[in-house]
């Protein structure tokens, strides 16, 4: 192995141990007198129980995946690839264990960062940006490290089975932590309205707890394992592509090698490239405290974008495909994506953040009912949808003139580039809003409560780039795997996408997909909300002293329904999701599957974006009225956006991760199929 291949997992270590050496640091501090404490351990109780529940069922899918494929293939006397399997689990239990460190550590933390919020304003925020900083950290370098190890020791084609171990537990957190928040987040809403005597918003009421760990697993750890999935298979479509066309005999062995190592390399500078963003919005901190977390992604893209051109000078790699292509410059086809993403983020912003005239007006109209908020909170959703769509088409059209299909997957890697930075920021938000929560539940000082409602505020000027951002990366990625699936079918590209039988059934049947794995989800989150009302109904019924705040709920026992109920609504979504594309695999010709792929990623690009951004306007329209306008909490306008908000929660933290996961999923699952019956 050459010095280069040590580039990346020498890094991740790196970052990992930073963000480890850090969180020890922090949680070594002794804040015992904090009244915030035992608050906190019921939450991290919470958490506990959601991730034994979870583990398990990660463990029984394994099982089961690994038998059906096995058997399939003895069915079909096709070869049975055990690299994939032990891949497949390594990238599982990598990502398990990442996102397990992430929920150990972070609900330990914000009693330390309430304690230092009692004085002075920067210096709570800085202890809260140094926490968001290591748990992206310690996620990012873990999973790296993993995907780096897999790489050099079990092959290229190991990183399917990686990707695909990643997806399956990226699918458990993002879409079951989506479906545990949201049926914890509007239960905790409606408990109130159902049985009056049940306070709403208090540290007495289970649901009020969930709440809080809803916000850890699904805005925290499940959106970090939906962009880290798709930062992974980003990198996955741009080593495939390398790998498809020296098999195709377009490229030498060793300038498709030097082509495998680019994305690699990049990876490895945007990880340097975000300790240096670390860095300076720790020095910012000092001076000025209003736009950092902004700031902290110029810099991270700017640099990033210097690194790479570093990285592309160095390697001098010649493609000429044909089929359309006039030139290779994939660093052209890199700053692209890096520019889609900052325009689609802030296209996002733009319409979603009550810091702009959109979700502004959302508010204002609230006087004359849910129904028109609603309405408004959709033509923001479908306004962003357009513009989203619009800048897919310019991305991947650009992209291809400077690059042919290898541009596609570096425009996607140019996009997630900036994840290590994107995930600190985004981190930040939902601990910001948590710590301030559970600040007022305990009952801190003023100074303290109007700190960390700052440090919340101030998190949202970024909040509304997290699920756009998502929905963008997570097509992207997809697309790049589309791209490289076409010549591992070693079809012409020239004539793949004439209409016949077999592909527009697969078109079809992908256009679907989606559409029943979400109805199927939304049932599901229904039943959850129920049983939550009944358990939350029970505690205060059964348990002494509860309302007299003497009694203790039991949290260990609501989480474990809650998460119960959130993975049995996965569990009809789920198998529809893998079963279709592995029986079409076994059962059809390839063509079937890109038509598959193909209408799956078509329909994806029209639903995932729409659904955050009316969910995250709506949202923010919410929290502007919280602040005192248009009447406040006090007025019926307040009423009114709580149930659109209600609504909007199960778009944003439910629905539109749903499809984010459908596409990616089929991508992946796909690529190994084909890899598994017709590579030879």
């Amino acid at each position: 192995m050459q010095l280069i291949d040590w580039v990346l997992p020498g890094t991740s270590l790196i970052s990992f141990l930073l963000g480890l050496c850090i969180t020890v640091v922090l949680i070594r501090k002794t804040v015992s007198k904090n009244p915030s404490v035992e608050l906190s351990s019921l939450v991290s109780e919470a958490l506990h129980a959601f991730l034994k529940r979870v583990a398990s069922n990660i463990l029984q899918i394994t099982v089961y995946l690994t038998v059906i494929l096995f058997g399939l293939s003895l069915l079909a006397k096709t070869s049975f690839s055990w690299i994939q399997i032990i891949s497949f689990g390594i990238g599982g239990m990598v990502m398990t264990v990442s996102l397990s460190i992430g929920l150990y550590a972070a609900p330990k933390l914000v009693p330390y960062i309430i304690h230092y919020s009692n004085r002075y304003f920067t210096s709570g925020l800085s202890v809260m940006y140094a926490v968001s900083g290591a748990i992206g950290f310690m996620i990012v370098g873990l999973m790296l490290f993993g995907f780096s190890v897999s790489y050099l020791f079990l092959g290229i084609k190991s990183i399917i089975g990686y990707g695909m171990g990643t997806m399956l537990v990226s699918f458990f957190f993002r879409l079951g932590g989506g479906v545990y928040k949201t049926s914890v987040n509007i239960g905790s809403n409606i408990v109130s309205d159902v049985e009056k005597k049940i306070p709403s918003f208090d540290k007495r009421n289970p649901a009020t707890i969930l709440d809080i760990s809803g916000d850890f697993i699904g805005k925290i750890m499940g959106y970090a394992s939906d962009i880290l999935s798709s930062f992974l298979f980003s990198i996955i479509a741009c080593c495939l592509l390398a790998y498809s066309f020296k098999e195709r005999g377009l490229m030498s062995v060793q300038d498709s090698e030097m082509l495998m190592a680019v994305p690699l390399l990049i990876v490895a500078v945007s990880i340097w490239v975000s300790i240096i963003a670390y860095v300076f919005c720790l020095y910012q901190l000092k001076t000025r405290s209003a736009n950092f977390l902004l700031e902290g992604i110029y810099v991270s893209v700017f640099t990033g974008a210097i690194g790479t051109y570093l990285i592309f000078q160095a390697a001098q790699v010649d493609l000429n495909m044909g089929w359309g292509q006039e030139q290779f410059r994939p660093f052209i086809s890199y700053l692209i994506g890096l520019g889609g993403a900052i325009a689609i983020g802030f296209t996002s912003e733009y319409l979603t953040s009550y810091r702009f005239k959109p979700t502004k007006q959302i508010a204002k109209e609230g006087e004359f009912g849910t129904a028109i908020m609603f309405f408004n909170g959709l033509s923001c959703g479908l306004r962003s949808n357009g513009f989203f769509v619009l800048y897919l088409l310019l991305i991947s059209l650009s992209a291809f003139y400077f690059a042919g299909f290898y541009g596609f997957a570096m425009s996607g890697l140019g996009m997630l580039s900036a994840t290590p930075t994107i995930l600190a920021t985004h981190i930040f938000s939902p601990l910001a809003a948590n710590t301030a929560k559970i600040s007022v539940l305990v009952g801190m000082d003023e100074n303290t409560q109007k700190n960390t409602h700052n440090m919340d505020k101030l998190g949202h000027t970024t909040a509304a780039l997290g699920n756009g951002f998502a929905s963008g990366a997570a097509v992207m990625a997809s697309f790049g795997l589309f791209f490289s699936l076409i010549l591992l079918t070693q079809f012409d590209p020239s004539t793949i996408l004439l209409i016949d039988v077999q592909l527009m059934t697969g078109l079809l049947i992908g256009a679907a997909l989606p559409l029943l794995f979400s109805g199927l989800l939304l049932r599901g989150l229904t039943k959850a909300i129920l049983k939550l009302l009944d358990e939350v109904s029970r505690q205060f019924r059964d348990i002494p002293y509860l309302f007299e705040a003497k009694g203790r709920p039991d949290i260990i026992k609501a989480s474990d329904y809650a998460a119960l109920d959130a993975l049995k609504a996965l569990t009809l979504p789920g198998i529809t999701m893998i079963m279709i594309p592995v029986l079409m695999g076994y059962m059809f010709d390839p063509k079937m599957l890109l038509g598959l792929v193909l209408g799956t990623l078509l329909m994806g690009i029209h639903q995932g974006f729409y659904w955050a951004n009316t969910g995250e306007a709506l949202n923010h329209a919410t929290h502007y009225i919280q602040q005192g306008h248009f009447g406040g909490k006090e007025s019926p306008t307040y009423s009114f956006i709580k149930i659109a908000d209600n609504i909007g929660a199960a778009f944003k933290d439910s629905l539109s991760p749903c499809i984010n996961t459908v596409i990616k999923s089929v991508s992946i699952i796909t690529i190994l199929l084909i890899f598994l019956l017709y590579s030879s």
